[in-house]
């Protein structure tokens, strides 16, 4: 079992995890060595810090912060009738995007998510925004 979970992580984690699997955490039964065995606390903080990088990253972003091809993909929407609520750069795994949420003429929300030159990558329909 050792070598299926070493396997997949990077080559720097593959020691700690290998030696926390032969020191007490069995896949079978992970409380077999019990839950506070220094081996079991070792496994989940490392598992737990490389969860994190893979969760997004938004900050909200003006349209004069934006790249240029950013902006002129958001120009032919608001030249189009639609209204410009925010734009957020949204790091992940390294890359970088930019999801420029819109409300249409029709008064449909949208997000529009781009790359850096301006290239739409996606669009997604968002829910009406609720009253106040």
């Amino acid at each position: 079992m050792a070598s299926n979970v070493a396997g997949e992580l990077p080559s720097g984690k593959k020691a700690v995890a290998a030696s926390a699997l032969r020191e007490g955490f069995h896949a079978t039964n992970p409380t077999a060595s019990g839950n506070n065995s220094p081996a079991m606390k070792t496994l989940l903080s490392l598992l737990i810090a490389l969860s994190i990088p893979a969760f997004a990253k938004n900050k909200e972003i003006t349209i004069a912060e934006a790249p240029a091809g950013v902006q002129a993909t958001v120009k032919k929407a608001t030249d189009a009738g639609a209204t410009l609520e925010k734009i957020e750069l949204e790091e992940a795994s390294g890359n970088k995007f930019f999801g420029a949420k819109i409300t249409d003429k029709n008064g449909i929300r949208w997000e529009i998510i781009m790359d850096a030159e301006g290239k739409v990558t996606s669009t997604e329909q968002k829910k009406p925004k609720k009253a106040k």
